[in-house]
């Protein structure tokens, strides 16, 4: 997806710490009745998987807290929030999700890479890691795999544990969920 056809100039607008702020409440939940969004869950992976999810198959959007009704891809943001603005100088080049989960929210599980290089590494065709525990995926930077495609699919809630981990892949204070 090309960051130009999602707003590029808008996020342009959006500061580092409002960016901050609206995955701050991805990650812990917000809101009530028709506009809650439940706390981020978690996999084997280590994604940190937003509960606004749009139809299967979609990339999720949300508003950016105090943006003026600014939307875009939650990825984004995300992206946004841990690396600063220095992405959108570059359209030749991606946001790209190396565990292949939409929803995920967790800056060291996204890269900025070629549109060629996201291509072909949406195209991976290893979805798990070997019996050994070795990534067998040919892509850089690589895929992130569960150990089996079982684990792919089990969620749970994010932790103790988890939530220090993410402290350091966010690289900004994040509220326990």
């Amino acid at each position: 997806m090309c960051l130009l056809n999602i707003g590029e100039k808008k996020l342009q607008h959006v500061t580092q710490e409002n960016a901050r702020i609206t995955i701050r409440r991805l990650y812990s939940g917000f809101g009530s009745g028709k506009t809650e969004v439940p706390t981020a869950l978690t996999n084997s992976m280590g994604c940190v998987l937003a509960q606004n999810a749009p139809k299967e198959g979609r990339y999720p959007k949300c508003k950016v807290a105090n943006s003026g009704g600014i939307a875009a891809f939650i990825h984004l943001i995300a992206y946004l929030a841990a690396k600063g603005h220095g992405f959108l100088a570059d359209p030749k080049r991606e946001v790209h999700h190396r565990c292949h989960k939409k929803r995920c929210i967790n800056p060291a599980h996204l890269s900025f890479i070629t549109k060629k290089q996201n291509l072909a590494a949406n195209g991976c065709s290893t979805w798990t890691l070997k019996d050994d525990g070795t990534n067998p995926c040919q892509h850089d930077p690589q895929c992130i795999l569960p150990a089996s495609a079982a684990d792919r699919e089990k969620l749970r809630v994010i932790d103790e544990n988890d939530h220090k981990q993410f402290l350091d892949d966010f690289g900004f204070d994040l509220d326990p969920p």
